[in-house]
């Protein structure tokens, strides 16, 4: 997948579209444009979006926001995340009002973030 970065953002950001649904055959499933942030140690969703899939809670995190600034606890899911007809299990947390692919979802793919050209291409990992 080969996208343009996302000029609502300033400056403009890399953003991809995601495909998100409960695990395990869900019916439901949404699609979503999610910034991808290096900076994240976990992929975060609006809590609206996870009462829409109807997840359900199997954790609680501490979740701090940029420079350290508590958050608080909030409730962690698992979601599958697609892209590319490539599926994953993902925690997740909900909390903010954005998608936020973090790098705990990102390190499983091979991303290439062409800064001048701004286009970010993702491709799930091969397998051998």
């Amino acid at each position: 997948m080969k996208r343009r970065y996302d000029e609502a953002h300033v400056p403009p950001a890399p953003v991809v579209l995601l495909t998100m649904r409960r695990p395990q055959g869900a019916e439901q499933e949404v699609r979503v444009d999610a910034l991808l942030d290096t900076g994240a140690d976990i992929s975060v969703v609006p809590p609206a979006l996870v009462r829409a899939l109807r997840a359900r809670p199997v954790t609680e995190h501490a979740v701090q926001g940029i420079a350290g600034t508590p958050v608080g606890v909030v409730p962690g899911y698992v979601l599958e995340f697609e892209i590319e007809a490539h599926r994953d299990l993902v925690e997740v947390v909900a909390c903010g009002d954005e998608v936020i692919a973090g790098r705990n979802w990102l390190n499983s793919l091979h991303i290439t973030l062409d800064g001048p050209q701004q286009t970010v291409t993702v491709k799930p990992p091969t397998i051998p």
